[in-house]
């Protein structure tokens, strides 16, 4: 999603990825972000719940079609806010190192699988040409299941979100090479290497170096005003990091990017937790 002047390919890599608090104390901008992300959610719900109902068929007296237009407009608001409060949540426990699940063995195709499904109507609404390759003799990956799913998740939606129609999507499941595994400073027997490349917008060259912080959005995408909180690319580096992996990119602004995850396929830092 970025590059150099003469559209090479930029290369960043992000494997200790630090919160972007500013002067205030870590800790207490955490507890506050998870604390506002808490109190949001009911109301939220309620709020959806509410202009559901004025949506439909079974109020007594149906909107009519100029309410209804305010009605969806109103939907749309909350969604975004949602979405917002969502991301704020999910990057709040991963900064605070709090997780629902523990580390056990899994399948990175399933993952794949279950994250795309997700995202088919999307896929097949833009007519992208969609590509898994899987090294078939991988042993499964011993990782938390919320947080490879919340990686895959990210990545994967960016793809799609960013990529115009008729454009293409490939994810890729493979040993690394052993300079690849280096970065890990471990064998490459003993990890595994997840790529998601996309022919999407790309990032600017000058923005890539923020590109993994707290809030960022590239100034291509807020120009064309895409939905988007700002977080996706801060929660998985967070949750890369929590895995004992390490990820970087390379980007071309309007030619797409790709993103490397590198992962141990046991992290022995997760044993202690």
């Amino acid at each position: 999603m970025g590059g150099d002047g003469n559209g090479a390919p930029a290369s960043v890599e992000s494997t200790n990825v630090a919160p972007t608090t500013g002067a205030s104390s870590p800790s207490l901008d955490v507890d506050y972000m998870s604390y506002v992300s808490h109190e949001l959610s009911a109301p939220l719900t309620a709020m959806r719940w509410s202009t559901a109902l004025l949506q439909s068929a079974k109020m007594t007296k149906p909107l009519d079609p100029d309410q209804l237009k305010l009605a969806d407009e109103i939907m749309v608001g909350v969604n975004r806010m949602s979405l917002l409060v969502d991301d704020i949540h999910e990057s709040s426990w991963l900064e605070r190192g709090k997780f629902a699940d523990q580390p056990s063995p899994i399948s990175l195709a399933d993952v794949i699988a279950n994250v795309q499904a997700k995202q088919q109507a999307a896929i097949d609404g833009k007519k992208l040409v969609f590509t898994v390759t899987i090294d078939p003799t991988l042993p499964p990956l011993t990782v938390r299941p919320s947080t490879i799913t919340l990686v895959v998740q990210n990545l994967l939606s960016n793809a799609v979100k960013y990529t115009p129609a008729g454009g293409s999507v490939t994810v890729q499941v493979r040993i690394p090479t052993e300079a690849e595994a280096a970065k890990l400073g471990k064998p490459a027997a003993g990890c595994v290497l997840l790529s998601l490349a996309d022919t999407g917008m790309g990032i600017p060259a000058d923005q890539q170096q923020l590109v993994f912080s707290r809030f960022f959005r590239a100034s291509n995408v807020r120009e064309q005003d895409l939905e988007g909180t700002g977080l996706g690319l801060y929660i998985v580096s967070l949750g890369v990091k929590s895995m004992g992996g390490a990820i970087w990119f390379q980007s071309v602004e309007q030619q797409g990017s790709t993103f490397y995850v590198l992962l141990p396929l046991k992290n022995a830092a997760d044993e202690v937790h």
